[in-house]
């Protein structure tokens, strides 16, 4: 708690611009380059340059060479500036994560076909069903890679996203592919595979467990 307070302290001496660059780093939980960070934020690249340089010299940015950006120097800064956001303004950052994240420029990874359904999962209130076509691709290759509790997970959450839509046609035919790509998932399950993927969409036990009938 006190490494945290000091954490405050500095953070509320930085410009918001910064603030806003590094609680979207806290909220990918991964590094960035420049370019994805200009996007979430709205500012131009020279701006949000400027303001990583800022978090450097205060030492909770460090320069990524991988990603050609930068990291946030330890995961208590992140706890940090996720604490410190309300749910509404998370909520709103994730959304504008996603939307960055799909942005047309070829083909998604894997990788980048989950980051892209877990940041519009956290952000369902304001975008509605957006991650469930992510949610089944994710879902796809994890049955792919013999990872089918994985792949249940996925498919759970975008049931539970898809039955918060108002009733229409479109609605019942997409409840019935998920739950007929859930029961596949299902039976290959119980043929004994027992591998999981490292990244999960929602808390366990957040999802209700489905009703066979």
């Amino acid at each position: 708690s006190g490494v945290r307070e000091v954490l405050r302290r500095r953070l509320d001496r930085l410009p918001e611009q910064t603030i806003a660059l590094l609680s979207t780093l806290a909220l990918l939980s991964r590094p960035a380059p420049v370019s994805l960070l200009s996007a979430v934020t709205g500012m131009d690249e020279d701006s949000a340059l400027d303001g990583c340089e800022a978090a450097v010299l205060a030492g909770l940015l460090i320069d990524d060479a991988g990603s050609g950006g930068f990291g946030l120097t330890h995961d208590l800064v992140r706890q940090t500036l996720v604490e410190a956001l309300s749910p509404a303004r998370a909520m709103r950052l994730h959304a504008r994560i996603g939307d960055a994240l799909r942005a047309p420029g070829g083909p998604h990874s894997p990788e980048r076909v989950v980051e892209i359904a877990h940041h519009l999962t956290r952000a369902a209130p304001i975008v509605g069903d957006s991650a469930v076509p992510y949610l089944l691709t994710a879902a796809d290759d994890a049955f792919i890679r013999v990872a089918s509790r994985s792949a249940e997970q996925y498919l759970i959450t975008a049931l539970e996203l898809t039955s918060a839509l108002p009733q229409s046609a479109d609605r019942v035919l997409r409840t019935a592919e998920i739950r007929a790509r859930l029961m596949a998932g299902r039976l290959i399950a119980s043929s004994g595979d027992q591998s999981v993927a490292p990244t999960a969409l929602v808390e366990p036990g957040a999802v209700a467990p489905i009703d066979p009938d």
